[in-house]
């Protein structure tokens, strides 16, 4: 179908398309396609090229981790609050919902970490 949108239309065209090896891992791909055309423009034929791009996915996966998950704690992280917060607003305005956050404090917390180790303080965290 893609296929035939470059040659009705006379465009290039890339796209991503993900595939599944036998072994169940997936392989991302970026496909381009473009038409080749005679001095008339009619198209000759269509060049086409499939470029594995799964490591730059994980990377950019790994990244957008990063940047709202805690790496000690494996929690997200206030910027992933504040982002979901903007969400949820707009959500409730779009549909004149009313919504409701609750945040805790937990006083002396790095004494709890000085006496008892981080990892203790991250399984807090956690539970």
């Amino acid at each position: 179908k893609r296929f035939e949108k470059v040659v009705s239309n006379k465009i290039a065209l890339n796209y991503e398309v993900e595939f599944l090896k036998r072994d169940g891992t997936v392989v991302n791909t970026l496909e381009s396609n473009a038409p080749v055309r005679d001095n008339d423009g009619r198209i000759l034929f269509v060049v086409s090229t499939l470029t594995d791009v799964t490591s730059y996915r994980q990377l950019q996966k790994k990244l957008v981790e990063s940047t709202y998950i805690d790496y000690l704690t494996g929690l997200y992280n206030i910027r992933y609050l504040y982002k979901r917060l903007r969400e949820e607003i707009k959500r409730a305005k779009r549909k004149n919902e009313k919504i409701a956050v609750i945040m805790f404090d937990i006083d002396n917390f790095k004494s709890y970490n000085d006496k008892f180790g981080h990892e203790s303080g991250n399984k807090l965290l956690k539970n």
